[in-house]
């Protein structure tokens, strides 16, 4: 407590001292200017300093506390001190302070790749550091940059500086524009001190790079002795026994470090055996309910595909944790230390591992269970895969291990060889019986991989199992390590990405397909929601589509760094690598950024989406009003998707990074197009935007152009959509439908006229028919009563007396079933009121009638008759003489071959 209050006290009175010398100080500088104030008081001249040069409080020094003695008033006012440096904000300062600290950082990391050039490791963990300054240097500018532009704007507002010759400007403002230029050339200065930081780190990562694969080829190309040379197994035996003591007296070191804690490693290797025993019950039990399918009922290709993914971690599940679980006890209770530590933490590595590859490969397999197989082979074909892999995985992980018991116990080169060779040659084996398994023709039936031949993946395993043996033989012992770690990390990779494949494949098809429609409608519809989707079916589709197309997408991006990993590039370089790609690369000076570009997709298919959402609202919305028109809610929804769609382009082409006053150069191409060979395109498309705004046409309406006849179904940019009765399709262009003569039924309304001609006999009462047609009019419920029908006593024809029923229809597109009603009624009108409707009728004038009787017995088979060809021959010439003849006459009587008996 004692010394706690002197240091209290000891500092306090220090801090009042300088308060009261700063207060002094300030006085006694306000006492100096008293003087100049009253001057200029006196003088009228009330100008304050300027705002850019405060007065500051100086510094507590005893030389700071002596007054100046002001200046004669007959001297010329001193020019102002020179400041140490521009004043700048507090922000600025750090980030102009910053930019020395980039450089010096930079200078470092150089200096360590000069003394670590010639270690791989030691070189890797440097280019995330290398990466950083570049990052930092990159933000720094675009920090520093908006501040420059301020401070040359504030000194462009203070006007060009006075010419040669020409009256000095005023002192406030010269020391004003000094200040300003000082710091725009410290913030300019410091931009390019960070520019420089960046250039020297991206030049120092390529530097480390070239380093890195200079030591890779050293190392994978270095020749060891041959295992076959006698003198390596006779070294090996020393080795081994070496190495044998060295794990004997670790063991006798754990075990005495154990022997204290000994019930806890009992317990805890008790409670992992349970915790392993019930978890793999728990996911047994889950496995086998998610796999139990019902007699005749094969699962379904996503159902095969998600159980894969689902089981196969879930497999490895219960020996990943309790394997976990083991080593965190045993790093708790203080026996994973040193050589053990290492030698537990490489064991656990490749247990996992191990395990991984082997759920993986039965979930993808199942040997035992064909109904769940992905792959169309037999079964087997299916155990003899499963054994390979599982074994080839186990291969890997007990090598991994062995080598870092090597490292670890720092036994002699023969070792590494021998171990080196003795898994290459197994290894080699194995992918040898991998290739030799009977496989399909192809790989799968039901995805694009049905294209890809079973050779695409048996050649390479035969030719990397010969380059495997021969590498191991000759004592390239490196690149056959190299070559078989590389199968293993690239095929597990590949595998991956071959279930993530499928799982695609079976999103893309499990969409509804369309149902086959029973029979033709008597009326087009639009497709409806499902109940509770909110989407039809071919919207479902489409969804479903797009999603496989982004999760393709996104398996290809991620496939990436995945291959990469399992080809050996370090971490920092392929976040470098993504990184350049995603985020901007250079292509003959344009600068490209898929990430940029993918956003600008993603903005396009939002607006375009926000767009569909407005025209099906507004689409909605005005054919539901009371006066609501198919055809303006069709024009308004169209005008809406050309609007959108033009501002999705503009917006994500802008947010590209294409500058639009390039379009400039891409409309001129266009015209010239335009003039020589697309001005039908251009008229189509005109016309299109006059029949949505004029609306001479609209979707809905009857109309007939030449020989075409039919309602408007849509109208498009180019052409418009006419479907016939007979339920066919007419494209038209749309400037026939602007230049050319159109019939439209329903242009103002659905009202129209139908006309139905009547012809009754000579003796029929006109007043009578008049009163049968009304009433038959009148029946009919899509006749309208305002107008009221009215009949038209036309002509007197040949045969009948002609007249017409007039009517109007409160819907012209219900005409034939309306005429047919009306029809039906009139027949059953006049049968009713007994008028005939009469035959077309003509007068039969004959001459040369006894011949004509004749021939007429005589074709009759009448036995009066006896020579029945001479009597033929008789009529004939008789017919055909130029005198006797028929002269057909129209007349009022009905004449027929009766008339003549």
């Amino acid at each position: 407590m004692r010394g706690h209050d002197t240091t209290g006290n000891a500092a306090r009175p220090a801090t009042l001292a300088g308060s009261v010398r700063q207060i002094a100080a300030a006085v006694l500088m306000m006492i100096a200017a008293a003087p100049e104030l009253a001057r200029a008081q006196s003088t009228g001249d009330g100008a304050s300093p300027p705002a850019s040069a405060p007065i500051t409080a100086p510094a507590a020094t005893p030389s700071a506390a002596v007054p100046q003695p002001a200046p004669p008033p007959s001297a010329p006012a001193a020019a102002p001190a020179a400041t140490p440096g521009p004043r700048l904000a507090d922000g600025v300062e750090k980030l102009v302070r910053s930019a020395d600290g980039l450089a010096a950082r930079i200078d470092t990391l150089e200096k360590t790749v000069d003394r670590m050039q010639a270690r791989d490791n030691e070189l890797a963990l440097q280019i995330a550091p290398i990466q950083a300054v570049a990052a930092d240097a990159e933000s720094l500018r675009a920090d520093l940059a908006p501040k420059l532009d301020e401070v040359r704007t504030q000194i462009e507002k203070l006007g060009p500086p006075p010419a040669d010759g020409a009256p000095p400007e005023a002192a406030a403002i010269a020391a004003e524009r000094q200040r300003l230029n000082a710091a725009a050339a410290e913030i300019d200065g410091a931009i390019k001190t960070a520019d420089l930081a960046q250039v020297r780190a991206r030049q120092l990562v390529g530097r480390v790079q070239t380093l890195r694969q200079a030591i890779f080829t050293r190392d994978l190309m270095r020749r060891s002795p041959s295992p076959l040379t006698p003198s390596i197994w006779r070294d090996l035996g020393a080795a081994l026994a070496i190495a044998q003591a060295q794990v004997r007296a670790i063991y006798a070191d754990w075990t005495s470090a154990a022997h204290d804690v000994w019930p806890w490693v009992v317990g805890l290797i008790g409670s992992t055996v349970a915790f392993y025993l019930v978890l793999k019950r728990v996911i047994g039990r889950t496995i086998h309910a998610r796999l139990a399918v019902e007699p005749g009922q094969p699962p379904s290709f996503l159902a095969k595909t998600s159980a894969a993914i689902l089981t196969g971690p879930l497999r490895a599940l219960p020996a990943t944790a309790a394997g976990i679980i083991a080593y965190m006890g045993l790093d708790a209770l203080g026996l994973v230390y040193l050589q053990f530590g290492s030698i537990a933490l490489a064991a656990l590595v490749a247990f996992i591992g191990y395990k991984l590859a082997s759920s993986l490969t039965k979930a993808y397999l199942r040997p035992h269970q064909p109904e769940w197989r992905l792959l169309p082979v037999g079964d087997a074909t299916a155990l003899r895969l499963t054994v390979a892999v599982k074994a080839i995985a186990a291969l890997y992980a007990v090598d991994s291990l062995l080598n870092e018991t090597a490292r670890v116990l720092y036994l002699p080169l023969p070792v590494s060889i021998v171990l080196t060779f003795l898994t290459s040659m197994v290894f080699a084996a194995l992918l040898v019986l991998l290739a030799r398994t009977p496989m399909p023709a192809t790989i799968g039936k039901e995805t694009v991989l049905r294209h890809v031949r079973v050779e695409v993946i048996t050649l390479p395993l035969l030719a990397a199992a010969a380059v495997i043996v021969i590498a191991a033989l000759t004592g390239y012992i490196a690149l056959a390590r190299y070559v078989a770690g590389q199968v293993v990390a690239t095929g597990g990779a590949l595998l991956v990405l071959v279930l993530l494949y499928l799982a695609s494949r079976a999103i893309a098809r499990s969409a509804p397909q369309p149902a086959p429609a029973p029979g033709p409608l008597p009326q087009p519809a639009e497709p409806q929601p499902e109940p509770g989707a909110g989407l039809t079916t071919d919207q479902r589709r489409i969804v479903a589509k797009a999603t496989s197309v982004l999760i393709d997408l996104s398996l290809a991006l991620a496939a990436v760094p995945v291959l990469l990993l399992s080809l050996g590039f370090s971490l920092p370089e392929v976040g470098r690598l993504m990184d350049r790609a995603l985020f901007g690369f250079e292509v003959g000076g344009v600068q490209i950024s898929l990430a940029r570009i993918a956003a600008a997709a993603a903005i396009f298919l939002a607006i375009l989406f926000v767009t569909r959402l407005a025209q099906r609202w507004f689409g909605e919305t005005l054919r539901g009003t009371t006066h609501g028109d198919q055809g303006l809610a069709n024009s308004v929804a169209t005008g809406v998707g050309y609007a959108g769609f033009a501002i999705a382009v503009l917006v994500s082409v802008s947010y590209a990074g294409l500058d639009i006053t390039n379009l400039a150069i891409v409309a001129g191409a266009l015209s010239v197009g335009i003039g020589f060979g697309l001005q039908s395109i251009v008229n189509n498309f005109v016309s299109g935007l006059i029949l949505l705004v004029e609306r001479p046409i609209k979707v809905g309406d009857w109309i007939r152009v030449g020989a075409s006849e039919g309602f408007v179904r849509r109208i498009s940019v180019r052409s418009t959509e006419i479907e016939t009765f007979d339920r066919a399709s007419v494209i038209l262009p749309n400037s026939e439908l602007i230049t050319g003569t159109v019939v439209n039924m329903t242009l103002r309304n659905a009202i129209g006229r139908l006309k139905i001609p009547v012809g009754v006999g000579y003796d029929s009462d006109p007043a009578e028919v008049e009163r049968v047609l009304i009433a038959a009019a009148r029946d009919c419920p899509q006749v309208a009563r305002h107008p009221a029908p009215f009949v038209v006593f036309e002509a007197f024809g040949d045969s009948a007396l002609l007249f017409s029923l007039r009517v109007y229809l409160s819907d012209v597109t219900k005409s034939l079933g309306a005429k047919t009603q009306i029809m039906t009624a009139i027949l059953k009108g006049f049968r009713e009121s007994g008028i005939e409707i009469p035959f077309p009728q003509s007068e039969l004038n004959v001459r040369g009638i006894e011949g004509l009787r004749d021939a007429l017995r005589a074709l009759s088979g009448d036995d009066a008759m006896p020579d029945r060809s001479a009597t033929a021959s008789r009529a004939s010439d008789a017919m055909s003489q130029d005198t006797p003849g028929l002269d057909i006459v129209p007349g009022p009587q009905r004449v027929g071959t009766r008339s003549l008996k």
